[in-house]
């Protein structure tokens, strides 16, 4: 897919825990998705959707209706933040949830408070790197690390493949905390993304243009409105120099 010349091996995102047994337990998968893959890349870039459609699984119990957007991170916060960054042509997202013990952290933890800290990004056009970090509130216990890798390929325009791969580095002897965590993974994405993310390109019909549809925008979707105008940018861009060529 695509012109075998542009590929860059430079861009190819590090995996190199999933081979890292004796630091990461791991577990890969695929979910194909009757989506567009923007969708998926929207619904990853603004993770303040957790609260409402994963309290079961990743987003625990935490329940507000204020974010603070753009805001540096400071100790002691209350109210859980997002702000945004650039690193070249990847858009980055980063998200404090004070006080956030969720369903998945459980088997990997004994504290009962802590705080969460997820940075995910988006490197053009589909795929994602999603990195976890659960800091316990007791500090004789270690903060534990989760890494999930989000590959979207394109079947067609209403259809993606959807690959995953996911590594934390607690418990990587505990098979039995593993395999819950594994199943709380499964969870999120099969049961709980994919059907939501269908019943949105359901919704829209044919087309794949979300703009089209003048969608009310929150604070919270920067960065996945910024990814969808890069990748649109990108093909008009690549559209005109194949014209050129041809002319």
């Amino acid at each position: 897919m695509g012109e075998p010349e542009k590929a860059d091996p430079e861009q190819i995102i590090d995996t190199s825990f999933l081979v890292d047994g004796a630091s990461f337990f791991s577990r890969t998968g695929c979910h194909p998705v009757k989506s567009n893959y923007l969708l998926v890349v929207d619904n990853l870039l603004d993770l303040t959707h957790a609260q409402f459609l994963h309290p079961d699984t990743v987003g625990g119990d935490i329940e507000t209706e204020s974010w603070s957007v753009n805001a540096a991170e400071t100790e002691g916060s209350v109210l859980p933040k997002v702000w945004f960054e650039e690193e070249g042509q990847v858009l980055i997202a980063n998200y404090l949830f004070p006080d956030n013990v969720t369903p998945l952290w459980r088997p990997l933890i004994d504290a009962n408070t802590g705080d969460q800290h997820a940075r995910i990004s988006w490197h053009p056009a589909s795929n994602l790197a999603l990195r976890l970090k659960f800091v316990p509130g007791d500090p004789d216990e270690k903060p534990v690390d989760m890494i999930a890798m989000h590959f979207l390929t394109p079947i067609d325009e209403l259809n993606t493949y959807y690959f995953y791969a996911i590594g934390w580095n607690g418990k990587v002897d505990n098979i039995e905390a593993g395999e819950k965590v594994a199943a709380t993974v499964y969870k999120t994405i099969m049961v709980e993304d994919g059907p939501m993310i269908e019943s949105c390109q359901t919704y829209m019909g044919e087309t794949t243009d979300l703009f089209s549809l003048k969608p009310v925008l929150l604070p919270t979707d920067g960065m996945a409105v910024k990814a969808r105008r890069r990748v649109n940018e990108a093909i008009e861009l690549e559209a005109h120099s194949r014209e050129a060529l041809v002319a």
